[in-house]
Order: structure tokens, then C-alpha cells, then sequence
């Protein structure tokens, strides 16, 4: 029982990130794979979302580290708070970069949620502190959707899809931050972009 109980104690150590509480990118790697292959053979949707805080290496430039962590952490925490259907998974990338996974949920849906995550951190207000930056800190997110049962879509990699959300994330950053952009992942060019989320 308790090698066991020390067994949980360190996957679960293995699988966290230590600032957040919420899971690493080594853990998100595995995940998405086996959601991946879940997707393909249950013909169902995948759902991407990658984020990341906006113009935060100014405010990381400004801040002690012990701010920095914290709005790193209010931040997952918020991710967290949002995402709470089994099978969905909250995850530090790395640095100020975050990835949700949320199974059988299609492009739409997803988009909508990444918007609703969106408009609550802007309203958290967690000031800046600082004149050039925006006066609060806000995201910007790219959404990817895989659809095996369209055609290409179960050819479709981890690293396309993870790509192809990268992508539409920088779309959103030339197309002004604090807002969501979508991906067609069935291309890996993501060429179908569209900015649908504006600052409140």
C-alpha cells in the first residue's frame, strides 16, 4: 500500500509542472497522442487550444520574479477552473505558454471556449504596471481542430495539429493580441485563419 501510494505520488510528481500545479509539457505530449489516437478510431473531433500572455517578457523585464510566478500561476489556475470535463487537459508549455486538449469538440465549440477563457483573464485585470505595454494582461490563442472523418483528417500528426495552433496563435498576435484566431488543421500551412475575438 505504500509503494503504492509513493508510486502515484511520483507520476504525479513526473506529470506536474512544479509552478502551477497544473500538468507539464511532457505529460501533454503523451496525452495528446492517446487523445490523437482515440479521435481516429472513435471518428471523432480534437480540439487544440494554444495561448500564451501577451507582451509578457515587458512585464517579466519590469516584475521580480516573485510577481511573475504569481500572475503564471492565477493564470493556470483560471485555465483550470475552465476546462472541467473529464478527458479535457490543462497544460504549461513552457514559459508563458499554455495548451488545452478538449476531446470531441469541434472547431466551433472549441473557439468559443478559447474566447470565453479570453474574456476572463481580461477581466481579471491583473495590471502591468507599466506605460508601454497594455494596462492588463491579456492572451491571445490559436485554435486547431483535427476531424478524422474528414478527408485528410486522420493523417493528420500531433505535430501538425500543435503547429497548425501555433500558427493561428501568431495570427492573433499580428492581428493585435488579446484575441483568438482559427486554424484549419487539415492543411499544415493553416492558411484557413480568422480572428474572431476582440479586446472587451
Amino acid at each position: 500500500m505504500a509503494l503504492e501510494r509513493a508510486n502515484q505520488r511520483l507520476q504525479r510528481l513526473v506529470a506536474v509542472d512544479t509552478l502551477t500545479g497544473i500538468a507539464n509539457r511532457r505529460h501533454f505530449d503523451r496525452v495528446l497522442d492517446r487523445e490523437l489516437r482515440r479521435a481516429r478510431r472513435e471518428r471523432l473531433p480534437l480540439s487544440l487550444i494554444f495561448l500564451d500572455l501577451d507582451q509578457f517578457k515587458r512585464f517579466n523585464d519590469t516584475h521580480g520574479h516573485t510577481q511573475v510566478d504569481e500572475v503564471l500561476r492565477r493564470v493556470a489556475r483560471t485555465l483550470d477552473e475552465s476546462f472541467r470535463r473529464g478527458g479535457d487537459l490543462v497544460a504549461r508549455y513552457g514559459g508563458e505558454e499554455f495548451v488545452v486538449i478538449l476531446p470531441g469538440v469541434d472547431s466551433h465549440r472549441a473557439g468559443l471556449y478559447a474566447e470565453r477563457l479570453r474574456r476572463r483573464v481580461w477581466r481579471m485585470a491583473i495590471a502591468t504596471g507599466t506605460t508601454n505595454a497594455s494596462d492588463r494582461i491579456t492572451i491571445s490563442a490559436g485554435v486547431a481542430t483535427v476531424t478524422p472523418q474528414l478527408p485528410g483528417g486522420a493523417d493528420i500528426t500531433a505535430n501538425a495539429l500543435l503547429r497548425a495552433a501555433d500558427q493561428a496563435l501568431y495570427c492573433a498576435k499580428r492581428q493585435g493580441r488579446n484575441r483568438v484566431a482559427m486554424a484549419s488543421a487539415h492543411v499544415e500551412t493553416a492558411a484557413a485563419e480568422r480572428a474572431i475575438g476582440l479586446a472587451s
